[in-house]
């Protein structure tokens, strides 16, 4: 059964808002910023780099979390298609996520290429980083 999309969810709430103001600026880190049309756009790119590598509705998708655009990005994909997030710190160690994934189900694991070297996630491995061997790339800014 198809579910209309409520505006008012998180996932929908970067469309709504870059329909209304798509100017305007959404995120500034560094030298770096987004209007929120191109953050949309950003979010937009990471579900669909999400969805392509078979993250769906339901899913559990680890993150390890770290102050870098690609984390809000990948947070509000995720909301979009349905998928639910299970965020650690980025620091965490192998043990510490292993005792995670033992205990939900996950169908990836996404980060930068320090994080997933470190933990050893086993799967499904999304790489917000380019050339990371092992992982399949989830860059917002790819094209």
């Amino acid at each position: 059964m198809q579910r209309a999309v409520d505006e008012r969810l998180l996932g929908a709430s970067t469309s709504t808002i870059a329909a209304a103001h798509p100017h305007r600026q959404a995120l500034i880190f560094g030298d770096q910023s987004w209007s929120y049309a191109e953050f949309d756009q950003a979010v937009g790119v990471v579900a669909a780099g999400l969805s392509g590598a078979g993250v769906s509705r339901g899913d559990f998708v680890l993150m390890g979390a770290t102050a870098r655009p690609e984390a809000l990005f990948t947070l509000f994909a995720l909301a979009r298609l349905g998928a639910v997030l299970v965020p650690v710190h980025d620091s965490w160690t192998e043990s510490e996520v292993r005792a995670v994934s033992a205990a939900v189900h996950l169908a990836a694991t996404v980060g930068g290429a320090d994080f997933l070297r470190r933990v050893g996630a086993s799967g499904l491995r999304l790489c917000w980083d380019a050339d990371t061997p092992d992982t399949t790339p989830l860059r917002p800014d790819a094209d």
